[in-house]
């Protein structure tokens, strides 16, 4: 006998069951997509005091909501970079940070993030093991506070 599982959607795009590590992978890439078709509504801005670049972006959908948040940034030696995806109801589900730096160190995190919050999965990917530690926090829940503050609120 061959058991199906259902899956529910609420409007909006938000999974009641069945919400796992296909479906970030696959809203991530919709996302992404959205974004190189120009689809998604985007503002950016950047500051540079002479020795430090920040950047930050924000996408959004038809609605006004969230979708991305990019930040990047660094000083003639070192580049990060940050990137967290949220549902349509507000909630953190994918992250990506990456930082490096010219001694060819290199560290990257990616977080999938269950509706409620939890951890499914943590993976973290280093080259040379020179102890390059991301700079952006690994979690955001308010993207337009980290907008405002470059995806660093705890510099502000």
């Amino acid at each position: 006998m061959r058991r199906i599982i259902g899956i529910a959607l609420l409007a909006g795009g938000v999974l009641l069951a069945g919400e796992g590590i296909g479906w970030i992978k696959k809203e991530f890439a919709r996302i992404e997509r959205a974004i190189a078709r120009d689809e998604l509504p985007w503002r950016k801005h950047g500051r540079y005091d002479g020795a430090v670049v920040e950047n930050a972006a924000v996408y959004m959908d038809a609605k006004g909501r969230i979708r991305k948040l990019h930040c990047d940034g660094g000083t003639e030696d070192s580049a990060h970079e940050a990137n967290y995806y949220y549902r349509s109801d507000g909630s953190l589900f994918f992250v990506y940070l990456r930082s490096a730096n010219v001694h060819e160190c290199e560290t990257q995190v990616r977080l999938y993030i269950a509706p409620d919050g939890r951890l499914f999965k943590r993976l973290v990917r280093e080259g040379k093991r020179c102890g390059v530690a991301p700079v952006y926090p690994e979690r955001l829940a308010d993207p337009r506070e980290g907008y405002r503050a470059f995806c660093r609120p705890e510099k502000r």
